[in-house]
């Protein structure tokens, strides 16, 4: 139906008639895919498929237009009288039909017309007509947020649209009033609105920021996710539509996920938005899709905006999608990338809505009510030294602030629950701009009362950091100069401001609060605080977190153990999202250094700031006149790149003011950390010290003596205690410390930082050994750990010890640094370090080094490193090629270590045959390497033989030997602690389960294997284990699930740059889409799989790839195609050895036999297909050449034979109906109704020699039933 602006009257455009969706499922799954999945991975193949579905897009809206409006439809002549109304118009969808209503009807695009109807009219939903408007009336506009985290820190990012809504709010032309319900329950909802009704300034709108879901049933339903006691609180939508109605609240808006969807529903009701109007709401703005952060923020600025300017809400979500369409830039891993999301905001009505009397003009805020009547506005005292009020003081320092969801999310629940929160950490991480950003976020949605919040610097120049000079200036603020006349002693103020604070929610902010106690001013300016005015200070904090509505936030770089127990929150740079983000706003002010930002080194310039946001501040603008390179060489020498100035805007000076609180002692021993990169460990600083050549200040120092100079780093600031003895350094205090050496050494500095590099190799080294032992046979998890947390170092290390020629130590240091960076699959950088020690041993004619020397370990470190990648990447060729050049060195060598090292090239030389599908060879090679490595008894070793011994007997087919196999080499695995190779141990046996049908089983071991990858870091491993989980789930029919895993493996992939990985990938998303009725998204994904795996030689995956495509020939009718693929695959499998692709293959020619009539020839093919997989007892692959025979004999009309069969494929499997025997269970319903339940009982009694289970029996009667009720239904409608 359509309206007329300022017109009652609504005009139908047609009577009630059956409506076919425009549409196709897959289509709008293509839709749903591009708003939501997209840009979570815009790479490869998703990049072509999401820019494909782009350009579809407008050709769908002339779909969705053609099918309401179009020629020669019912309702082309109203839309046609409703383009001409002069005033506007808008358009109303009404419908009880939830699949009506879900239809993305804001794509609709008049083909004469040059932008989308929703772009130029409103777009409504109705599931009524349309009653008497609704109109607000009040000066400003009253927002409750309700922002509901159950997860924690797990869940969506705190204050994810509620944040950018309220900074842009200041430039909407009226005042808007921002509340955020605290706690996020339906309780505090409740009596936020009947308060809000009592003072007669009651709310217009209601904002829930938080998560919706959707339960189907017999009578489906929609919730918000509330909070309650800290857990999830799923509220139905008409409970909260009947509070909303209750308290008079005209508009719902939700940034829920899926809080606008209706396209699983069975009625309108099923869905939260129509479920709120049902029970009463007026208006609901809602999200079809989940939404981005920053396209939310564009709708919600304009929307808003657009109701100051007297629009209605339907002409405000239009002002929105304007917006959100001139503003299409989103975040992706890749930038900024556009995506065509302006018709996500939806919006249903039972009522026309406005709020007609808003005001035009900001004025200032109320006074706070309650206060004494001689208080004055705040603002009207002077400011006195040290305390602000905080209008001014709370500015983001340059205007910037982002990141720190998460820490917001812990200040919010510790302002709630604890009242005094101490932020503490390294100079210029950001405390200071953290409390001012959560101070303005309270101040600005209701957390604090207007004009009560106080910002109060201890830095050095008051005349005392007492707790008079902090209360007196705050009772002057609100009470005058009298104050200090009437409360003439501190202890009267103290009980005023703390009576004040009881009442009303007053926020006080204390920065630089290390001065007044553990990091005094060494000039003395100010004084310390004294042990009594300690007591005052802790006192009344203990009785702010007693007794306060509001709080105090305190920020440091000391803990500040002396006052207490006080809710405290250790502050970390950036994270590495935050620290991009942060970036983009520095260096916008900056476009001469925006091509350094391609620099590699730019990336190894933030890892090495930290995070840090001062550093960065300082650090970054000189990229206009520096290289990255060149400023990370400044970073880490003595040379500093900012220019002198006071500790909170200089990172020397902060460094220089926090090390002058450090013991004298400490001082001396610090310099050895500028050996450091990143992080530091009291482990590397104890061995070092042992060294004999160590420089003296350095020598016999031991663990506990370096761990309290580390403290105490800690306390002032410079470091950041990372547990276990390991700390993480400020960013510029290597260069500091560099500097302090060279003025402590003199004319030593050179030979006494050469000599403490050698001793931190040489300590490194021995660490290392000591970390590639634990991943080995120990605590690999606290190993990988340590190896990550220190690679930096390492690192470094190790390009001094292979520079030096001191190849034994860069051998132990590279050891444990390169299975870590195997493991995480950064080939890139693996190939590096070959490259690196192959050009330090080798030399100019790539000679190889002597066999048994130093040189020779490392070097053959590297070339198996080599071996490795190129296995991984599945060129048998190459890394047999790299593995013989090995062998030919070592292959005369009698030491036990050479012995070692040639068994262990046999072993991946099996590998390689494997890759070739050599099977009889790589069996040779693993017992062959497992014979020397028993003799050596090398039990690892002795397990990675079985593994492999296990593997290759899995792909002969041989289940159970496979099976015996990967025991014994989990019972290694565990007798060692070996983590890593449990994990890959346990997903073989996943596959073993799998392979015999026992998804349940399946799925159990690859989860175990994949919480060991997660917990190791391992993204190659948790790669693989997504992939199987999403054939697990795909053969169990759950194709969401599935698609979600191997979604979750080919991000991984692209980030590995692992091409065989991403065509694995792709080839399994063409399965997906294959069984979920999309067979041309299926043929794309398959004919992306294929070139990559010819192009490297993946033999079963290249046959698989031609199976499927002959599937999808054979799918749409083209049996020639079809043949002609799968003769190909079969070709293939046949000359791999491959067995069970060739039963497969055969199989699939009898189907086209059987489609083409010539039956003899199908059953043929069927019997050599069944003889394979009986012979290899893969149950699921016996179970549909049993239903397939049966098919056949169906079609020549022997069903008794064809019900044996049925019975075959059902029986295989202890449940009946397991997801592996396919459409059995109902060919055996549909046989039984021909021949009747007796000859069902005789046929299982004879096949399977059992009698019919009950639970059989029962579910063949009541698909019965279901035949028989259809059957009855169609006839009836006929």
């Amino acid at each position: 139906m359509f309206q007329q602006v300022g017109a009652e009257v609504l005009e139908a455009t047609v009577a009630p008639r059956p409506f076919e969706a425009p549409l196709s499922h897959g289509e709008l799954e293509d839709l749903r895919w591009y708003l939501e999945d997209y840009l979570t991975a815009p790479f490869a193949v998703y990049e072509e498929r999401g820019s494909a579905i782009q350009g579809r897009i407008e050709g769908w809206g002339t779909q969705l237009f053609e099918a309401l409006f179009g020629q020669g439809r019912p309702g082309r002549e109203a839309y046609l009288r409703a383009r001409s109304f002069a005033g506007g118009w808008s358009l109303w969808m009404e419908s009880g039909s939830p699949a009506f209503l879900a239809l993305p009807w804001e794509l609709m695009r008049d083909p004469t017309l040059p932008a989308p109807l929703a772009l130029d009219v409103p777009v409504n939903r109705t599931i009524d007509t349309l009653s008497a408007a609704v109109s607000a009336s009040s000066q400003d506009l009253r927002v409750l947020m309700v922002i509901a985290r159950p997860d924690g820190v797990d869940d969506a990012g705190f204050r994810v649209i509620a944040r950018s809504l309220v900074e842009r709010l200041p430039a909407v032309s009226g005042r808007v009033t921002v509340d955020v319900a605290r706690p996020p329950t339906l309780d505090e909802l409740r009596r936020r609105m009947e308060e809000a009704q009592q003072e007669g300034r009651p709310y217009q709108v209601v904002h829930f920021d938080g998560h919706g879901t959707y339960e189907g049933g017999r009578k489906p339903q929609g919730y918000l996710i509330f909070e309650k006691e800290g857990d999830a609180h799923p509220v139905p939508a008409d409970e909260i539509g009947a509070v909303l109605a209750g308290a008079g609240v005209p508009l719902l808006v939700l940034n829920a996920c899926h809080s606008g969807t209706l396209t699983h529903a069975e009625t309108a009701e099923a869905a939260v938005a129509t479920q709120v109007l049902r029970a009463g709401a007026a208006a609901v703005v809602a999200m079809g899709y989940s939404v981005y952060v920053p396209a939310a923020a564009e709708f919600m600025a304009a929307f808003y905006e657009s109701l100051f300017d007297g629009e209605t809400v339907e002409e405000a979500v239009r002002s929105g999608r304007r917006r959100m369409h001139r503003a299409p830039l989103r975040p992706s891993p890749r930038g900024p990338l556009p995506l065509d999301d302006w018709m996500v905001p939806v919006h249903y009505a039972r009522s026309e809505v406005r709020f007609p009397g808003l005001a035009r003009t900001i004025s200032s805020p109320p006074p706070p009510p309650g206060l004494p009547t001689q208080e004055p506005q705040p603002g009207a005292a002077a400011e006195t030294a040290g305390t602000r009020h905080a209008e001014g003081a709370l500015e983001a320092a340059e205007g910037v602030f982002v990141g720190r969801d998460h820490e917001f999310l812990r200040l919010e629940w510790g302002l709630q629950n604890r009242r005094v929160l101490l932020l503490h950490g390294q100079g210029g991480t950001g405390k200071t701009e953290l409390a001012k950003g959560f101070a303005r976020w309270l101040r600005d949605t209701g957390g604090a009362d207007p004009g009560l919040v106080f910002f109060h610097s201890f830095e050095p120049g008051v005349a005392s950091f007492g707790l008079s000079g902090v209360v007196t200036p705050i009772g002057i603020e609100l009470f005058g100069a009298d104050f200090v006349r009437d409360a003439s002693e501190t202890a009267d103020r103290t009980a005023a401001i703390l009576d004040l604070m009881r009442r009303k929610r007053v926020l006080l902010v204390w920065d630089n609060f290390e001065t007044v106690r553990e990091m005094p001013d060494p000039t003395g300016t100010t004084p310390p605080l004294d042990p009594a005015e300690q007591d005052e200070i802790r006192d009344f904090l203990a009785e702010v977190a007693k007794s306060a509505r509001g709080g105090v936030i305190i920020t440091s770089r000391a803990p500040e153990k002396w006052l207490g127990d006080v809710h405290r929150l250790e502050v970390p740079g950036l994270d590495s999202q935050g620290a991009a983000e942060y970036a983009d706003k520095l260096l916008a002010l900056h476009p001469a250094a925006q091509p350094h930002r391609e620099e590699r080194a730019f990336g190894e310039l933030l890892e090495a700031l930290g995070g840090n946001p001062l550093g960065m501040r300082l650090t970054l603008p000189h990229l206009e006149r520096s290289s990255a390179p060149e400023l990370l060489r400044k970073l880490r020498e003595a040379a500093p790149l900012d220019a002198p100035g006071g500790r909170l805007d200089s990172l020397a000076a902060s460094v220089r003011y926090s090390f002058r609180h450090l013991l004298e002692g400490d001082r001396r021993l610090l310099p050895a950390l500028a050996l450091f990169e990143g992080v530091c460990d009291a482990d590397v600083l104890r061995v070092m010290s042992e060294h004999p050549d160590v420089p003296h200040r350095f020598q016999r120092v031991t663990r506990d003596t370096w761990t309290a100079a580390l403290d105490g780093c800690v306390a002032v600031g410079l470091l950041t205690d990372l547990r276990d003895g390991m700390y993480g350094i400020h960013p510029v205090l290597p260069s500091f410390l560099e500097g302090l050496w060279l003025e402590q050494a003199g004319s030593g500095y050179d030979a006494e930082r050469t000599a403490a590099l050698r001793a931190a190799v040489r300590a490194c080294a021995d660490l290392g050994e000591w970390a590639a032992s634990q991943i080995e046979s120990g605590d690999a998890t606290f190993a990988f750990s340590w190896v990550k947390r220190l690679r930096r170092t390492l690192g470094a290390m190790a390009v001094s010890a292979v520079g030096a020629g001191d190849f034994a130590e860069a051998y132990h240091i590279l050891l444990p640094l390169l299975k870590v960076l195997d493991a995480e699959g950064c080939w890139v950088e693996l190939r590096r370090w070959a490259d690196l020690c192959r050009t330090a041993i080798e030399g100019p004619l790539g000679d190889a080094p002597e066999p048994g020397s130093a040189a020779a370990a490392l070097w053959i470190l590297a070339l198996t490193a080599e071996a490795g990648i190129a296995l991984l990447m599945r060129d048998a060729a190459g890394a047999e090629l790299t593995l013989r050049r090995i062998e030919s060195v070592l292959r005369d060598c009698r030491d036990d270590a050479s012995r070692f090292s040639l068994a262990a090239i046999h072993h991946r030389l099996g590998i390689a045959a494997e890759l070739r599908s050599d099977l009889a060879a790589a069996d040779q090679w693993y017992r062959r390497s497992m014979e020397v490595m028993e003799e050596l008894g090398n039990r690892s070793s002795v397990g990675d033989s079985c593994h492999q011994l296990g593997v290759a007997a899995q792909r002969r087919g041989d289940l159970s030997a496979a099976e015996e196999w990967f025991l014994t080499a989990l019972e290694i695995r565990e007798e060692l602690g070996d983590q890593p190779g449990r994990a890959s141990v346990l997903h073989q046996i996943a596959g073993i389960a799998r392979d015999r049908g026992d998804f349940s089983a399946a799925e159990k071991w690859y989860n175990r294997s994949l919480a060991i990858e997660e917990e190791l870091e391992n993204r190659h491993g948790r790669a693989t284990s997504y992939h199987q989980l999403s054939i697990v789930a795909q053969r169990r029919g759950n194709l969401v699930a599935a698609k979600e895993k191997v979604r979750r493996a080919l991000l991984i992939w692209e980030e590995l740059g692992n091409r065989a990985g991403v065509a694995h990938s792709c080839h399994q998303l063409g399965i997906i889409a294959q069984l979920g009725g999309d067979p041309f998204a299926a043929e794309e994904w398959y004919r992306k799989a294929l070139p990559i795996m010819e192009e490297l030689g993946i033999g079963p995956g290249t046959a698989s790839s031609c199976f499927q495509l002959g599937r999808v020939a054979q799918d749409r009718g083209d049996l020639t195609a079809a043949e002609e693929w799968y003769h190909r695959s079969l070709a293939i499998t046949d000359r791999l050895g491959d067995r069970s692709g060739v039963a497969t293959a055969y199989q699939q020619i009898g189907m086209v036999a059987q489609e083409r009539g010539d039956l003899a020839a199908a059953e043929g093919w069927y019997r050599q297909s069944l003889a394979i997989h009986e012979e290899l007892e893969k149950r699921p692959d016996r179970a549909l050449s049993y239903g397939q025979m049966g098919m056949l004999e169906e079609q020549r009309n022997n069903l008794p034979a064809a019900m044996n069969w049925m019975v075959r494929a059902n029986a295989l499997f202890a449940d009946f109906g397991n997801p592996a025997t396919g459409p059995a269970p109902y060919h055996l319903a549909r046989f039984t109704r021909a021949l009747g339940m007796p000859a069902l009982e005789a046929a299982w009694l004879c096949v399977a020699g059992v009698p019919l289970p009950a639970d059989a029996w029962n579910a063949v009667g009541w698909m019965i039933e279901q035949l028989e009720r259809m059957e009855a239904g169609n006839a009836a409608d006929s």
